[in-house]
């Protein structure tokens, strides 16, 4: 294994934040974090670094990856830091996956689903599939999506056998939606997640080009103590889904060092692609907010949030431009999402990736050299005395 860790110690003062009271500011809280970046050891493999989602095991002690390279699951132990094995999987037949996977989630110690946009199948560690669905089936009725929907930027399934959650898109008026698909009852149901109306806002396109947006907000379709969570990098609003009781509602908080959306007031339709990435970037320059994860140990969620400084074009003729810096800030909220604390976190990243937790510390992938690592961050909370 390459040794390349890396600690550091920071202490800074917090306020503390109390549910339905003012803030105490008569009261310091010291957060210190112990941040350090590990690296895997892949042996000869080659593992695929471009990939978004991933899946862990239910004892956290594995991280799944699904290689395109060679279309196979890179399970890689947590503990150990390396490559335990390659687990090939067929892309067509009785046994076939789909072609591309988006979306991976561990049902249980040997059963992974394995998904993207039109299919999600479910398939045991040897590469046998044991459950598949359409996820366009004609055969679902209820709100069934129209002509202008399509599913996009979500699929997951909850301990639920036979009931899939997908976030679906409008391109018509540009905003997203939760479906419940029910493949036992053959039913499906929409739910509102945005009922204010902010997605579109931060939806772009360039109609000589395309009737379709061209950017659109983050959004993330994660789970949590039995809960959904759908989550934007627009504000710190999130929306939990409740199985149980068939409903979902909203909880928003008040930060103070940072805002609690994005404020900018955009056109959405360009003249070009140029004049698009400049009001891009802008929107980048305000706050954006990575999905919430939880701590089981501590019984916390932990949020990033950032704000991008823009260096130079990464060529001349390209309409990308360089992250010159990107300040973070780390929030902490207990089980109910009301929000204990927040501090800036010092750290910068070119670019943040999904994180998950593990024995109470936040994990990001970071590519290191072509090489997969991890960072990872643990939040230390003490009231001053």
């Amino acid at each position: 294994m390459i040794d390349a860790k890396i600690l550091y110690r920071y202490f800074i003062l917090l306020f503390l934040y109390s549910c339905n009271q003012k803030i105490d500011e008569d009261k310091a809280y010291q957060l210190t974090f112990a941040i350090d970046t590990v690296m895997v050891d892949s042996g000869k493999e080659i593992l695929d670094l471009q990939t978004v989602d991933f899946a862990l095991s239910p004892d956290k002690k594995y991280y799944y990856n699904f290689n395109s390279y060679n279309h196979s699951l890179e399970k890689i132990d947590l503990e150990e830091l390396k490559l335990d094995e390659m687990l090939p999987f067929d892309k067509e037949g009785p046994n076939g996956t789909v072609d591309r996977i988006f979306y991976l989630k561990m049902i249980d110690e040997n059963i992974v689903q394995l998904a993207n946009d039109n299919i999600s199948g479910q398939f045991h560690l040897d590469g046998t599939r044991t459950g598949n669905h359409n996820l366009y089936s004609t055969d679902l009725k209820g709100d069934e999506l129209n002509d202008f929907e399509y599913i996009k930027k979500g699929v997951i399934s909850l301990e639920q056998p036979g009931i899939i959650y997908a976030l679906v898109n409008n391109w018509k008026d540009k905003t997203f939606n939760l479906r419940k698909m029910d493949f036992r009852k053959m039913e499906i149901k929409k739910y509102d997640i945005d009922a204010k109306g902010k997605i579109p806002k931060y939806t772009f396109k360039v109609p000589t080009l395309s009737k379709d947006p061209i950017t659109s907000p983050a959004l993330y379709l994660s789970s949590a103590r039995g809960k959904l969570i759908v989550s934007t990098d627009i504000s710190n609003e999130i929306s939990l889904f409740d199985p149980d009781t068939d409903s979902i509602f909203t909880i928003k908080n008040e930060h103070k060092l940072t805002a609690n959306e994005k404020l900018g007031d955009f056109p959405g339709e360009y003249n070009s692609i140029e004049e698009l990435m400049v009001d891009y970037r802008k929107m980048y320059e305000e706050i954006s907010f990575s999905p919430p994860v939880w701590d089981n140990n501590n019984e916390r969620y932990y949020r990033l949030s950032y704000q991008v400084t823009y260096g130079k074009k990464t060529a001349p003729e390209s309409y990308i431009f360089d992250i010159a810096q990107r300040e973070m800030f780390f929030s902490i909220y207990d089980k109910n999402f009301e929000l204990i604390g927040e501090a800036i976190l010092p750290y910068s990243l070119k670019s943040i990736s999904k994180p998950f937790i593990r024995e109470g510390m936040l994990w990001l992938k970071v590519n290191i050299a072509d090489e997969l690592g991890f960072l990872r961050i643990k939040p230390n909370l003490k009231e001053e005395r």
